[in-house]
C-alpha cells in the first residue's frame, strides 16, 4: 500500500527478480527492472571426475556486442586443458583448429630468464595453456579468461578468440612463469557456435567452474 494523490492505493506484484523502485516526490512508486551492462548468461561446473565438461550457452548477439568466460578447472595430476568448440549442441572434432601460445618463465636453478611459446595448427583441438601443471607443489588447475573477439551467432566468418591462462606451480617448482597468452582460431565453417567442450591432455577434471557473460551493446 502507498498513498497517492486521493488516499491509499495498492501495487500489485511484479515479476519475479523486480525491485521496488522510487520516482521522486510527488510520484508513485513503481517496479522496477535491474539493469546492468555486463550479464551472466551461461554457466557449469563438476564436483566429481569425468574425462571432459560441456559448456553450452545461449548467445544473443543482437543484445551482446562482446563475451568473457572466466574459468577455473582442476585435474586429477599434472594436466594441461584443451578446448573444443560446440555447434547445434555437438561437440566439433574436426582437423580445423589452430593456436599460439606464449609466455616467460625465470628457471630458479641458474637464476636465468627465458620466454617460450607453442605453436600448432589443423588439430583436432584447441590449447588454452603450453605447461603442465604440478600436482606436487599444489592444487592441479588452471584459471583462465577467455574473450570472443567476433559474434557468435555470425555465419560469415571463421571463429577467433584470446585469452589469459595461469598455473599454480609448474615443473616441481624449478620455474616461476608468467601467464600464458593464447589465440586460437577454428577454420572448418562458419557456423554459429552454441558452447564449448573442455577437456585435459589425460585423466580427469576433478573440479571445474565456468560462467560466461555478456557486455551489453
Amino acid at each position: 500500500l502507498y498513498r497517492d494523490a486521493s488516499g491509499l492505493a495498492r501495487l500489485g506484484a511484479g515479476t519475479s527478480g523486480q525491485f521496488l523502485q522510487t520516482q521522486g516526490t510527488g510520484a508513485n512508486p513503481t517496479w522496477g527492472n535491474v539493469s546492468s551492462e555486463m550479464v551472466k548468461i551461461g554457466e557449469s561446473s563438476t564436483t566429481s571426475a569425468t574425462s571432459g565438461i560441456n559448456f553450452d550457452i545461449t548467445f544473443d548477439d543482437s543484445t551482446y556486442y562482446k563475451y568473457l568466460i572466466k574459468g577455473w578447472v582442476e585435474y586429477d595430476a599434472e594436466r594441461s586443458l584443451r578446448i573444443r568448440l560446440r555447434q547445434g549442441g555437438s561437440t566439433i572434432t574436426t582437423g580445423n583448429y589452430d593456436y599460439a601460445i606464449s609466455y616467460s618463465y625465470r628457471r630458479y636453478s641458474d637464476n636465468t630468464a627465458n620466454s617460450s611459446y607453442g605453436t600448432n595448427r589443423d588439430l583436432d583441438y584447441a590449447r588454452i595453456n603450453d605447461w603442465d601443471t604440478q600436482s606436487s607443489m599444489g592444487r592441479p588447475g588452471h584459471d583462465f579468461e577467455m574473450h570472443f573477439v567476433n559474434n557468435m551467432q555470425t555465419t560469415d566468418e571463421n571463429k577467433y578468440f584470446h585469452g589469459v591462462s595461469a598455473m599454480y606451480r609448474s615443473s616441481g617448482g624449478n620455474y616461476i612463469s608468467s601467464n600464458n597468452t593464447f589465440n586460437w582460431i577454428f577454420k572448418g565453417n562458419q557456423n554459429a557456435i552454441t558452447g564449448f567442450h573442455l577437456y585435459p591432455t589425460g585423466g580427469t577434471i576433478n573440479n571445474a567452474e565456468l560462467k560466461c557473460y555478456g557486455f551489453k551493446k
